[in-house]
């Protein structure tokens, strides 16, 4: 097993400066270590490799499930804005021609109560 640990500095220094007692600004960069690099046999690399193309697979399959959900959200979203924008036509056209509306699940869409329900 190859393990390369290690750190790598550098240092950066500003322009010289005219004045000898005045110092020049130093930035030290500090690179973060490489993955420890471990050796694979043949058969260990195939098995890394498959669980790769695996997990891309699986992520493919993912982004297109989710690529659906809002696609099918979407196209639910407006059918559910044309009923609603079409049931409160409905109920004005009904009160509009002073029809009642029974109490039952479209009660709901009134906008005024029913005589019935005082």
């Amino acid at each position: 097993m190859a393990a390369n640990i290690g750190f790598k500095t550098e240092e950066h220094t500003s322009m010289p400066f005219k004045h000898d007692n005045v110092r020049p600004r130093t930035n030290l960069v500090v690179e973060s270590p490489p993955p420890t690099m471990v050796s694979l046999s043949q058969s260990e690399l195939l098995v890394v490799m498959a669980m790769r193309d695996n997990i891309e697979e699986n992520v493919s399959v993912l982004r297109q499930s989710f690529g659906e959900s809002i696609r099918a959200e979407y196209e639910l979203t407006s059918k559910c804005r044309y009923l609603e924008a079409w049931a409160n036509d409905l109920v004005a056209a009904l009160n509009e021609h002073n029809i009642d509306i029974p109490h039952g699940p479209c009660a709901q869409f009134t906008g005024t109560p029913s005589p019935r329900a005082s």
